[in-house]
């Protein structure tokens, strides 16, 4: 495998006995290790950088480390949270400059997260699946204005806080975003310029891709088509009231549509909603979405599930954090 990437050391992959070199990706990409090597090997991220270099040329590299994105979840845009996100991340000097809708499924989601899954409860992996095939995503790429630091990805995800509400300080965007829990965060960031590649590679074909691209290479202000395209996103997905505890409340006024077993044991639920048990979310999870009953709308059942959640395995540490 080649990358045509100069003057970069190589590892060696082991494979039926004899030393293969594998090329790393370079430190402007990536500082973790693991990235250098695990990339490497990805068709998701080779396709799109691949691309790239021949969008960008001679400024692939500059571009790299100058250009940031965010995507913003379906959370964001029926909570109308995007362009709170937005204000927050241009006054701290960054320029939307291209942007394009997608839509997760199991398969992008897994591969996406697949180095910090390994942690991940089953119940969270359930929960996620339904909240991010809601409804679309949007990918927002920003250029840097200024060269005050030297990796625009880093700088992005530095101004993002905590996904646990608990954590977050006045200083961070989530805070300024006021998620109700750890999985209704609105928005995910490109740590690196590696992960801003391999993305790209994971949530586009090759045409969509290539367009954004374009897009990104001709380094255009596009904060008002932006806006414009918002308006008309919001037309499609009306607005949604995230309150955990207006959805426990429509949740024990539905109970009389509920066989009696299923009832009392929604009403135990939700007495003390923050500290159920594997087996208790399981129960919820089969009931509102499985059996299909209508007691709750989509978002409200996206609300409890999401708010409920175990959300790690205890002592497990991701692959690459």
């Amino acid at each position: 495998m080649s990358m045509n990437l100069e003057n970069e050391t190589v590892l060696l992959f082991p494979k039926l006995g004899e030393d293969v070199p594998v090329t790393k990706l370079p430190d402007y990409l990536t500082e973790i290790e693991e990235k250098k090597f695990f990339y490497a090997l990805e068709p998701n991220f080779r396709e799109s950088f691949e691309d790239a270099q021949e969008v960008f040329g001679s400024n692939f590299e500059a571009y790299s480390l100058a250009t940031s994105a965010m995507i913003f979840k379906p959370d964001a845009i029926v909570d109308r949270k995007v362009e709170i996100a937005l204000n927050h991340v241009m006054k701290k000097g960054f320029t939307p400059i291209a942007f394009s809708l997608f839509q997760y499924n199991k398969y992008i989601i897994r591969e996406d997260w697949k180095y910090q899954y390994n942690i991940a409860t089953r119940n969270r992996m359930r929960a996620v699946d339904y909240l991010l095939e809601t409804a679309p995503s949007l990918f927002v790429v920003f250029k840097k204005n200024t060269e005050q630091f030297s990796n625009a990805c880093v700088e992005m995800t530095s101004l993002k806080g905590h996904s646990d509400p608990a954590y977050r300080t006045p200083e961070d965007l989530r805070y300024h975003l006021n998620g109700i829990n750890s999985l209704l965060n609105y928005i995910h960031t490109c740590d690196e310029p590696a992960d801003f590649y391999r993305g790209m590679g994971l949530y586009f074909k090759e045409y969509e891709r290539k367009k954004i691209l374009q897009d990104i290479s001709q380094r255009n202000d596009r904060t008002q088509q932006l806006i414009d395209y918002l308006q008309k996103l919001y037309q499609q997905w009306p607005s949604v009231d995230l309150n955990f505890d207006r959805v426990i409340n429509a949740l024990k006024n539905s109970v009389q549509k509920l066989e009696a077993a299923d009832a009392e044991k929604v009403l135990a639920i939700c007495h003390n909603p923050l500290k159920i048990s594997e087996e208790d979310w399981l129960f919820l999870y089969e009931l509102l979405i499985r059996k299909n009953n209508g007691i709750l709308n989509r978002w409200d059942t996206n609300i409890i599930l999401t708010g409920t959640v175990s959300i790690s395995m205890d002592n497990a540490t991701a692959l690459i954090k």
